[in-house]
């Protein structure tokens, strides 16, 4: 499949899967599909917003909202999203860990250096979000949003067997950096597109990736800086993936102890993955 993957427009083929995703069909149609959708991945039903009948198309169930309370709010560092935590640990020599025997660089993760000396040393989660997962992604803990750096890219997979074959997928693949000013110092947050997430959108900024008109065009590194402070709290939501991806979340060194148990495991928004280290 990646062999196959490597020859084709990949980016133009997500754009078309959102496309599909949002087309809005005829009321039994599109019900039963959303109803096959969620029965076939085992989405949890109750949790939504709205019934299945509800929503006008697959996409737009794709990003639906949770019932109030679906999402209780830890009282210490939160995962920014649901998802599977398949890797975490320290940023050594510049370098993360995307599978055992796999590394990346932090600066081209980011789309810049000027950073990385406050986070070697520092401490990172990825969390991979499937099909049927929610698809928000929210802030791990209160603060200031400061800066987003669009980072263009190809959209390869992200999936278990993409990370084992393909060097430095994060760095490669089109990406999203929001950084976060928190009494712990920057925090980043890096939202990750992936082979049929047909964008990624931004909640208080005009970013919304990977759009037809940006194909006949260069592409650049964007930074883009709020024209006011905008204030979040703690898992207040910052962007959506349309179609499932990656987060990862970093920390700067000495600021967070992530928990013991998290590699494989699987969390939602909201839950505690890390504790504030004592000063």
């Amino acid at each position: 499949m990646i062999t196959i993957l490597r020859f084709l427009p990949k980016n133009l083929l997500s754009w078309l899967a959102g496309v599909v995703a949002a087309l809005k069909l005829p009321g039994a149609i599109n019900t039963r599909l959303i109803s096959s959708f969620a029965e076939f991945y085992g989405v949890n039903l109750t949790e939504a917003e709205h019934p299945a009948n509800a929503y006008a198309s697959l996409g737009d169930f794709f990003v639906r909202d949770l019932k109030p309370g679906s999402r209780p709010i830890g009282d210490q560092i939160v995962s920014p999203a649901d998802g599977v935590i398949t890797e975490n640990g320290f940023i050594t020599g510049g370098q993360l860990l995307q599978v055992k025997g796999r590394e990346y660089s932090f600066a081209e993760l980011i789309g810049s250096g000027k950073n990385q000396p406050l986070f070697e040393g520092g401490s990172y989660a990825t969390i991979y979000l499937s099909p049927p997962d929610y698809h928000h992604v929210h802030s791990p803990i209160s603060g200031t949003l400061t800066n987003y750096r669009y980072i263009p890219g190809t959209l390869w997979p992200v999936n278990e067997s993409s990370v084992r074959v393909i060097p430095k997928l994060f760095c490669v693949n089109e990406r999203v950096v929001t950084e976060i000013e928190t009494s712990i110092g920057t925090v980043l947050v890096v939202l990750v597109g992936a082979t049929n997430v047909g964008s990624i959108r931004m909640t208080h900024a005009p970013i919304v990736t990977n759009q037809l008109r940006a194909f006949w065009r260069e592409r650049k590194v964007a930074e883009i800086l709020p024209n006011t402070p905008v204030v979040v709290s703690k898992g207040e939501r910052v962007g959506t993936f349309y179609l499932g991806s990656t987060v990862i979340v970093l920390f700067p060194k000495g600021a967070v102890e992530l928990n013991s148990d998290l590699r494989g495991k699987r969390v939602k928004m909201g839950e505690n993955i890390a504790t504030l280290r004592k000063a």
